[in-house]
């Protein structure tokens, strides 16, 4: 399994994971490093998070790490 774990600053400005069904999107694994990167990018923007790191693991409570945090740029325009 791999997902995106989403990321908010506290009010001490610290970042802590998200809770609830909207902190994470499960990715498809037959995508590429490239692909999982844009969804994550686009979801953590569209649900307002600071930032995302991708997870790999057999479940979640046993995911490591697969990528450090990343801090996506999030336009302000819509179209």
């Amino acid at each position: 399994m791999i997902y995106a774990e989403f990321y908010k600053s506290d009010l001490a400005g610290n970042l802590s994971p998200g809770v609830g069904d909207r902190s994470l999107v499960i990715l498809d694994g037959r995508n590429n490093d490239a692909a999982w990167h844009s969804i994550a990018s686009r979801e953590c923007c569209a649900r307002g998070f600071t930032a995302y790191q991708l997870r790999k693991g057999r479940g979640f409570t046993d995911s490591k790490a697969a990528s450090g945090l990343i801090f996506p740029t999030c336009g302000s325009a819509k179209p």
